[in-house]
């Protein structure tokens, strides 16, 4: 009797698991994402972006809310949100070149450090007195005529670690948002 009612509630799972997936639509999938590093600037009307290769890599990013949990007599009573705090981003890119060569773009290091064919691009952050920041966009398209296009804006990403990994010939980023959550859009297949 138990063996059946296993059976039973694994099926009722699965089920349950794939209507979610017919009614909310097809599971993220990077492979159909393009992912941007976006500055600032406005005066030509457009931002530079410059499209990161994720290849076999991964992208992250970490909303937190602190609540702070108060008890009367040991029992809990009142909760109300605690301090702000920042997106925490980290990024798994290809590594190709650390600096780009005469007459190339640039690199997603130069871009990130403002250096080298990025130095004139525009900090992010409207605030000139702050450290220099770019947006992160990532633009999933689920390949269905039917879903919407996503669009999910890492606003205000400084880096704060750069690891460079020779052996797997990828490039970990890791920074923060001065933002507490993403922006999101979603917009019609054209």
């Amino acid at each position: 009797m138990q063996i059946l009612q296993d059976k039973e509630a694994k099926l009722n799972k699965f089920v349950l698991l794939a209507s979610a997936y017919l009614i909310y639509g097809t599971k993220f999938d990077l492979k159909n994402a393009r992912v941007y590093f976006v500055d600032g600037a406005t005066g030509t009307g457009k931002p530079n972006k410059l499209e990161i290769r994720v290849g076999d890599g991964n992208i992250e990013f970490d909303e937190k809310k602190v609540r702070e949990y108060n008890k009367d007599r040991g029992k809990l009573y009142d909760v109300r949100d605690g301090d702000e705090e920042p997106m925490e981003v980290n990024i798994d890119i290809i590594w190709e070149h650390i600096k780009a060569g005469s007459g190339e773009s640039v690199t997603p290091e130069d871009f990130l450090k403002f250096k080298n064919g990025a130095s004139a691009y525009v900090s992010t952050d409207s605030n000139k007195c702050r450290p220099k920041c770019i947006d992160i966009w990532i633009v999933y398209d689920p390949q269905c005529a039917t879903e919407q296009i996503e669009k999910i804006v890492l606003p205000e990403f400084r880096y704060e670690g750069l690891n460079h990994n020779a052996k797997t010939g990828m490039l970990k980023l890791s920074g923060k948002c001065n933002a507490t959550e993403a922006t999101i859009t979603r917009t019609a297949q054209t």
